[in-house]
Parts: C-alpha cells; structure tokens; sequence
C-alpha cells in the first residue's frame, strides 16, 4: 500500500474532505478540483514509471482498487459539495456523477454478497474510457463553478461517457463470468 503512486492517490480523500471548507469559493474549489486531478495525473503517471524501474505487484494491486475508489469519493464530495453550495440543477450533477450512480452499487454488492470476489477475482482497475469520464466529469464540474453556460453541455458528455465507461467494466465482469 504505501508506494509512491498510491499515497498520490490517497491524497483525494483529503480533498474529498476539504472541499466542504469552502464550498461557495470558487478559487477555493477550482484548486481543490485542480489539485485532484493533478493527483490523479500524477498517480498514474509515477506508476508507470516505477513498474518500469522496479516492479512491485503488491502497489500495483493495491492501487488498481485504491485508485477508482479515491476518484468515486472525490467526485462523490465534490459534486455534492457543488451542489449545496452553488444550486446548479439538480439534473446537471445527476449527469456528472452517473459513472458513480451505475458503479458503486454494483461495487458495494461485489465486495459484500460473499463468494461474489472469489468466484469472479475481477480487477475495477481503470481503462481508457474510465479515464476519459473522469476528465469529463472534471471538466464538468470546473464549469459549474468557472462558467455555468457551458455545464449543461459537459454535463451530458459527462453522462454519455459515464455510461459508456460502466457499461465498459461491466461487459469486463460478463467476460469474467463467462471464462
């Protein structure tokens, strides 16, 4: 667990936290969102380069559970933060957050329905199109707060992209299933 990459990573639930000190701020938030994402930039980015360097299996599974896991309460906290504070619809941060919506459920049931793990063994790590979702739904929130015209639109990009990436590691845990 504690390798580099994944103390980088760790880093969101920090900001998770923080962004509820002040949640009206929008230089405040903006850093907040900013600082995540650079963390998550930066976590995935020091991984590659250590497993070149020297491979530690141990960090690298660790770190494909912490990572998605670190991005789901940030952006849960986030949002919620966003919404409280700045009212935008209610429908924009539904959009935003529909990765999380579709995901966390069925994660919570993977790790909870006993056997579920074992038989499946499935790894939640990120793909592209998760990455992809979570620029989105950075992009989206930096809008709420930068410039609201543009929110509605990265909202819904959010959303397609959101979908299009739990649907990803779905077809991912039917493959499991079915080997």
């Amino acid at each position: 667990m504690v390798s580099p990459p994944n103390l980088v990573t760790a880093t969101r639930l920090p900001l998770a936290a923080s962004v509820w000190i002040a949640p009206g701020s929008t230089w405040f938030v903006a850093a907040v969102l900013t600082l995540a994402a650079a963390s998550d930039v930066i976590d995935g980015w020091l991984a590659r380069l250590l497993a070149r360097r020297r491979p530690d299996p141990g960090a690298a599974r660790v770190g494909a559970w912490l990572d998605p896991m670190c991005d789901k309460i940030f952006m849960l906290s986030a949002a919620t933060a966003i919404f409280v504070s700045l009212r935008p619809p209610l429908l924009i941060i539904l959009l935003i957050i529909t990765r999380e919506l579709i995901l966390v459920p069925l994660v919570v049931l993977y790790r909870l329905v006993p056997g579920v793990h074992a038989r499946l063994g499935y790894d939640f790590s990120a793909d592209a199109t998760g990455k992809i979702a979570t620029v989105t739904q950075f992009c989206a929130l930096g809008a709420i707060i930068a410039d609201p015209t543009f929110s509605r639109p990265l909202a819904i990009a959010a959303g397609a992209t959101g979908t299009f990436a739990a649907a990803t590691y779905l077809r991912r845990v039917q493959a499991t299933l079915h080997r």
